[in-house]
Formats: C-alpha cells, sequence, structure tokens
C-alpha cells in the first residue's frame, strides 16, 4: 500500500469502469500508470469509459484539466519482495498474500535484445506479475488480469526503446525452456490461480508433488 498523497501528476490508464453502490451518481474507476507501476482506484462523477487517461495528483483525480474526483486506494511495489530461489512455472508467479512475487531460479535476471539490456525482474517480475495479481485480488478473472499485466509489460519495454516483438521472441524461448523443466522446489505459499484457470493439470501435479504441506488454494 502506499500513501495517496505523494502520487505527483501521473498519468493513469482506465481499465474499468463501474457504477458505485453507495452513491449511483459516482463511478468507480480501476486504473493503472506502467512507470512503476500503480494501480488505483478512484471516486468520481465524470462518466470516464475504459482506455481513457487520468491524472493523480496529491490524491485528487484530473481529466484534462478539470478535477473529477479522488483516489481511494492504492497499490505499488513498495514492500514487495523478488525471491529467485524456487522452480516456478511459467517462470513467474506470487504469493498468496501478494507480498513476495517469485521468479524461476533458472529465469535470468536480465536480457539483450538487440544490444538493450532488459532487466526481468522489472518487467516480468514487477510490471507482469506483481500487476496480475492485484488484479486478481481485486475480483478480475485470471485471464483478463494476464491480458493487462502483459500490456502494461509492453509499455515497460516500449519505453526502454525494445521492440516488443523482439523482446516477446527471447521470453518465448526462455518459456519453453522453463516449462520442459520439472518443478521440484515450490513454495508452499504460491498462488495456484494461474494454473487453475488454465487447467493444467501438468503444472499442477508437479506441484503438489514438489510441496508436501501447501494448505490454501487461491482461487
Amino acid at each position: 500500500m502506499r500513501d495517496i498523497n505523494i502520487i505527483t501528476m501521473q498519468t493513469f490508464e482506465v481499465i474499468e469502469r463501474t457504477k458505485d453502490l453507495d452513491n449511483e451518481k459516482y463511478f468507480i474507476l480501476s486504473a493503472i500508470s506502467w512507470q512503476e507501476p500503480i494501480y488505483i482506484k478512484a471516486k468520481t462523477n465524470l462518466n470516464v469509459n475504459v482506455k481513457m487517461f487520468i491524472q493523480v495528483d496529491n490524491g485528487k483525480v484530473f481529466f484534462g484539466n478539470e478535477e473529477i474526483g479522488e483516489v481511494i486506494l492504492v497499490k505499488s511495489p513498495e514492500n514487495v519482495i523478488i525471491n529467485s530461489t524456487y522452480d516456478i512455472k511459467y517462470t513467474g508467479g506470487y504469493s498468496i498474500d501478494g507480498n513476495v512475487i517469485y521468479l524461476d531460479k533458472r529465469l535470468p535476471p536480465r536480457i539483450k535484445v538487440k544490444n538493450k539490456t532488459v532487466s526481468l525482474l522489472e518487467s516480468i517480475g514487477k510490471h507482469h506479475e506483481l500487476v496480475e495479481k492485484w488484479l486478481i485480488d481485486d475480483g478480475y478473472r485470471y485471464q483478463y488480469a494476464h491480458i493487462i499485466a502483459t500490456h502494461v509489460e509492453k509499455q515497460y519495454v516500449e519505453s526502454l526503446g525494445v521492440n516488443w516483438n523482439d523482446y516477446d521472441k527471447v521470453i518465448g524461448k526462455l518459456l519453453h525452456i522453463n516449462y520442459s523443466n520439472v518443478a521440484k522446489v515450490v513454495p508452499e505459499n504460491l498462488d495456484l490461480t494461474p494454473y487453475i484457470h488454465s487447467n493444467d493439470e501438468v503444472a499442477l501435479n508437479e506441484i503438489k508433488n514438489s510441496t508436501k504441506n501447501l494448505k490454501v488454494i487461491h482461487l
């Protein structure tokens, strides 16, 4: 969690707009800024569409030059740990409580894409896995959370001057290698949502056989 008031003049893309259940005159916006990244919810009386952009400054929300509402929730990478000591199918995952992002121990911390360096702790760890976990915990289905997380990852990668297709080819090869390896040592608090919603019995069986005391499955 992060103090609402320390976000200054940052741009967020709206990913969902719903009616405020407590007051039908207002809307609740869910929005993401890819830079860190940061996820917010905001209350507004303006009907802002999905994929539009809003600005946040000291807890206030602006659309263009007009103040339209206030931030009511903030999530950021602050105090989140990245752990690379386990076998993680799909190269990345997260703890049930969302405090730890897991990256597969064989995954390199950085890669070269056409002579440009990309930190996978940033692109996969923070900008994909963490965003995906925030959305799942907020009630989104895994498939949609994965799409949004990939979009945020893409924005981050392209901000480095890296072509997304070139990056995606390198990651695709790493994913293939990762999936061909058997997961032998898996964290007991790994969130199984991606594997359950992908109906991946192979991955689930590997995790089950490698982790003896897994007590909670997060759906």
